[in-house]
């Protein structure tokens, strides 16, 4: 009798313990970065521009962290600790914030002009075929990472095993990118896009039939 109840003792301690170790969940880390969000590539001479960093924490999280910043020529463009740069003669110098030994880097051009960094493009789908898909989407920067998104107009013909890829090709998906199965059929989503990926790498998004290798609908960027 007693080895039952022991026995018995022993696998609701094993029932325990296992419940216990499938109750936790491990937050996922990821690098801590600095990403430049208000930036120029290409500044005139004789013109400042208020450059904005952000530090974002192991969870992904913004935090409040005070960014160093540095020009590699000071006397192309000088940086203040602030941020605030200003260009002293024509030249092409890199700027960097940092916190620690996390950083982002841009290259900027002391010349004649001064133009900011476009941080999102627009466009809108048509149907391809017989198939309707309609509406207008932006790809756009989020905290230094590319999200695309589509929006409240969005429409698409159902078919089986759709997926949205960023694409050179109005046809096809070779080259391109997936970025997931479509979400809806219609109305608002968005679709995280790798890091490896630059804001005018491609110039269409699909809508794209897997099963049949057929695109539904292709999306043209506006520039």
């Amino acid at each position: 009798m007693k080895k039952s109840v022991s026995s018995g003792i022993l696998l609701m301690l094993v029932i325990v313990s296992g419940c216990i170790g499938t109750d936790f969940i491990e937050d996922v880390l990821i690098p801590p970065r600095v990403v430049i969000s208000a930036k120029v590539d290409s500044l005139k001479v004789g013109e400042s521009f208020q450059f904005v960093g952000e530090y974002y924490d192991s969870l992904g999280e913004e935090k409040p962290r005070q960014i160093a910043w540095q020009s590699s020529d000071a006397n192309i463009i000088s940086v203040d600790n602030t941020g605030l740069a200003t260009a002293l003669s024509e030249g092409d110098i890199t700027i960097t914030a940092s916190v620690g030994n996390v950083m982002d880097v841009i290259m900027v051009n002391a010349g004649q002009v001064t133009s900011e960094v476009a941080t999102e493009r627009t466009g809108s789908f048509r149907g391809n075929f017989d198939y309707d898909v309609q509406g207008t989407f932006t790809l756009k920067e989020v905290d230094g990472s590319l999200v695309l998104e589509f929006s409240s107009n969005f429409t698409a013909s159902r078919g089986p095993g759709l997926y949205i890829y960023l694409s050179n090709s109005q046809s096809s998906v070779g080259g391109g990118v997936e970025l997931g199965k479509l979400k809806a059929n219609s109305g608002e989503q968005s679709y995280d896009v790798p890091a490896s990926v630059e804001l005018n790498d491609y110039n269409h998004v699909l809508v794209y039939c897997k099963p049949f290798g057929v695109a539904f609908g292709v999306g043209t960027f506006n520039d």
